[in-house]
C-alpha cells in the first residue's frame, strides 16, 4: 500500500507549499487523505478555524462527512502555518494563557502532521519560513523530519489529527 506519510509526499507537498507561499504570501491548509479504495484525496480547509477546541470539531465533522461519502480514513496529512517558539513557555505565560502568536520571540513556519488511522504511524515536521525585507517569503529546511515513523515511548502520535480518528456516538 503507497503512503501519504513517506518523506517522497512531504518533499513534493512541500515543493508546491513554497510556490504557493512564495506567489500567495501564505499557505491555506490543506489536508490529504488516504481512502481505503480510493487513494489519495486532497482537501482545501476553507474557513478553519483559530482555536484548538474549534478545529478538532472542524476535523471531527469533515472526517464524518468524507467516512459517510468516501469511506474509510486510512491516514491523514495535514500543512499549515502555524507560530512556534524554540523555548517552553514561561510559567507566566502559561499561566496567564499567552498564546504562541502572542509571544514576542516567535517564528513563522510550515507544519506538517500526519498520521495512520490505528495511529501505529506519524509523520511530523516544521520548516521556518524567513521573510526578507519586503516580507517576501521564504522556506528553510525541514526541523525535527519525522516520516512513517512507528509511534514509541520517545515517538509520540498525539496531534490535532486525532479528532478525525476519534470514535463519535451517533
Amino acid at each position: 500500500m503507497s503512503t501519504i506519510l513517506d518523506k517522497e509526499f512531504c518533499d513534493n507537498i512541500l515543493r508546491a507549499a513554497s510556490a504557493n507561499l512564495a506567489r500567495d504570501g501564505e499557505l491555506v491548509p490543506v489536508l490529504f487523505l488516504n481512502l481505503e479504495g480510493v487513494g489519495t484525496t486532497i482537501v482545501q480547509l476553507v474557513d478553519f478555524p483559530g482555536r484548538g477546541d474549534e478545529k478538532r470539531a472542524y476535523l471531527r465533522a469533515l472526517a464524518s462527512i468524507v467516512r459517510a461519502q468516501e469511506g474509510e480514513i486510512l491516514e491523514a496529512l495535514m500543512i499549515f502555518e502555524a507560530w512556534v517558539v524554540g523555548r517552553e513557555p514561561s510559567q507566566a505565560e502559561k499561566l496567564l494563557g499567552v498564546a504562541v502568536r502572542d509571544m514576542p520571540d516567535r517564528a513563522e513556519a510550515v507544519a506538517i502532521f500526519g498520521r495512520s488511522a490505528d495511529g501505529s504511524r506519524v509523520t511530523n515536521l516544521l520548516v521556518k519560513i524567513e521573510r526578507d525585507r519586503e516580507g517576501e517569503p521564504s522556506m528553510g529546511v525541514a526541523e525535527y523530519p519525522l516520516y512513517n515513523a512507528s509511534v514509541t515511548e520517545e515517538i509520540g502520535s498525539e496531534s490535532l489529527l486525532d479528532a478525525m480518528f476519534e470514535e463519535v456516538e451517533p
